[in-house]
């Protein structure tokens, strides 16, 4: 089984990579303003590993639109999983820590472990309320902020592939900056009487790039999308979700697995990155659940459909609407690939 952690990093040695190292082959993606250090720093911790420098990257068609200085660099670092053969891929940032029982992010891909499954009448659950302290998803919508609306539960066997699966976080949570600045929380537990959580077809929540790992079947469909600020992965998770739904394929959130010692942050420069996400989330979503995907076969028919809808709603920013064509080319170029040197 061949596991990759994918990151990208302004820092020089970063800590976590060491124990992610340990985890799986680490695939991170530099920038034009990551240090020289981290490139040696990767080498380091074993041959197996790759950084990525910017020249490396310039190959791939959606390097361009992303552009630099861009957590969305991320995007190239997936694509050379795929084509270096990964059969899962974790998505990670350089300030989450694992905690013992990593190894639980790939275990929770078991069709057949037992789960809590959840559904909401409002199509909207955010398993973030297990954690110690209760809390808000980054990305859930505040249309949908109802604790108290009707939901039906049930514990066994889930019989069906997961797709993703999400882990949670102990330390400072990935919460929006509206929350982050408004009421500032610590999460130290878990209620353990819930362990892995899968939400029924058409209840969502999102899931974010931090400690998330994919099933390579569905790596088209991890694509951070660009110029939509700190709503990147968000807005993924939930164009995800659509098409995983269609496919019968889950997602499972399961219990806290690493600690984030958050790296600095402006809050407010935070909530500017947020505002497209607060006003076009619900639109966004609306279009995704409206749209017909039963005549079609694939899951890049699926994504075609889907990118056509959002597009001809015309309020994507025109970097989104530009990185997607190319994504799905560079794609099919990773699988090329993978399949000769396989």
């Amino acid at each position: 089984m061949d596991i990759v952690v994918i990151s990208t990093s302004i820092n020089a040695t970063p800590p976590a990579y060491v124990a992610w190292s340990n985890v799986g082959r680490l695939i991170v993606a530099g920038d034009v303003s990551t240090p020289s250090e981290l490139e040696k720093f990767i080498k380091n911790l074993g041959s197996q590993h790759r950084y990525l420098a910017p020249s490396d990257q310039r190959e791939w068609a959606s390097s361009s639109v992303i552009g630099w200085r861009s957590i969305q660099r991320r995007n190239i670092a997936i694509l050379e999983a795929i084509s270096t053969g990964a059969d899962y891929i974790i998505t990670v940032d350089d300030d989450n820590f694992p905690l013992p029982g990593i190894h639980h992010i790939i275990d929770a891909f078991d069709a057949n472990s037992d789960v809590t499954r959840i559904g909401s009448s409002t199509g909207w659950y955010d398993p973030c309320q297990h954690l110690t302290r209760s809390l808000w998803h980054r990305g859930f919508p505040y249309s949908h902020r109802d604790h108290h609306a009707p939901r039906s539960w049930s514990r066994g066997q889930l019989n069906t592939p997961i797709g993703v699966v999400a882990a949670m976080w102990l330390g400072e949570p990935d919460i929006g900056a509206i929350d982050r600045i408004a009421n500032p929380v610590q999460v130290y537990t878990h209620d353990s009487t819930v362990f892995d959580i899968v939400l029924d077809k058409g209840t969502w929540a999102p899931f974010n790039s931090q400690a998330t790992a994919w099933d390579v079947k569905y790596a088209s469909l991890m694509m951070c999308w660009p110029g939509v600020g700190r709503f990147d992965d968000i807005l993924a998770s939930f164009f995800a979700r659509r098409i995983l739904d269609e496919l019968g394929v889950g997602v499972k959130y399961t219990r806290p697995l690493v600690c984030q010692k958050r790296n600095d942050h402006d809050p407010f420069i935070d909530l500017e990155k947020e505002i497209f996400g607060y006003r076009n989330q619900d639109r966004f979503c609306e279009i995704l659940r409206e749209t017909d995907l039963s005549n079609d076969e694939t899951i890049e028919q699926m994504q075609w459909r889907l990118f056509s809808a959002l597009r001809d709603a015309r309020f994507l920013p025109v970097t989104a609407v530009d990185a997607f064509p190319r994504w799905l080319n560079d794609v099919m170029t990773a699988e090329i690939k993978r399949g000769r040197e396989q």
